[in-house]
């Protein structure tokens, strides 16, 4: 099994969210804990069934408890001052590819309070991943193919003040890799967070996306 991301203090993993299940993965969720981060008995959050933009099957899942980073991540762990409490795994399905993360509480509170601003941010991952594929609803019926990913958008006293939300649609997958194409759109969503991280405002950027679409 090979590793193609090996993160901590909430750096990014990419995959894609397909559905938000993924409740039969536990047992392979905590072998991954176990292999990766040395704790098979963490506290399971979340867990999302995902694919890249390749096609891929990958699960990506929350975890919290007490995790031991590889030698790669000291200077972040010094840096942070302790080892995270909370971090994020993601394997492939058949296995060959894994990937972890170290996270924060306040990013995982801030992503899950801008998702709740409104219904039509469910399509977004709850990890900040690129390169995502998604489902877009478009206006009262149908749906776009499409690339979505959830970002921090601003920071403040380390934690986020802000939450993006960004789609991409129009010629999606015409390159092998899903990559984007001359003819694709985008826009989004940011959500702004008061330092409590609750949700102050949403504004649009970029094209109109599909959802609003008539």
């Amino acid at each position: 099994m090979s590793r193609f991301f090996a993160f901590a203090c909430g750096l990014v993993l990419v995959a894609a969210v397909v559905t938000g299940c993924g409740s039969g993965y536990q047992a392979a969720v905590r072998q991954e804990s176990k292999q990766l981060l040395a704790n098979g008995n963490p506290k399971i959050m979340r867990i999302e069934t995902v694919r890249d933009l390749a096609g891929n099957k990958q699960i990506v899942a929350t975890l919290e408890g007490h995790f031991k980073f590889p030698p790669a991540n000291m200077p972040c762990e010094r840096r942070c001052g302790q080892p995270p409490r909370y971090a994020w795994i993601m394997f492939s399905e058949p296995a060959g590819m894994t990937g972890f993360g170290g996270v924060d509480a306040s990013t995982i509170s801030a992503i899950a309070n801008a998702h709740r601003a409104k219904r039509l941010f469910d399509i977004f991952p709850y990890t900040t991943m690129t390169g995502i594929r998604c489902v877009i609803p478009r206006g009262a019926s149908g749906t776009v193919d499409g690339r979505c990913r959830t970002d921090i958008a601003g920071m403040h006293d380390h934690r986020p003040s802000s939450i993006m939300f960004h789609e991409g649609w129009g010629d999606f997958g015409h390159r092998r890799d899903g990559g984007w194409g001359p003819h694709q759109r985008g826009g989004g969503w940011i959500v702004a967070l008061d330092p409590h991280g609750r949700v102050q405002s949403v504004r649009r950027f970029g094209d109109l996306p599909p959802q609003l679409w008539k």
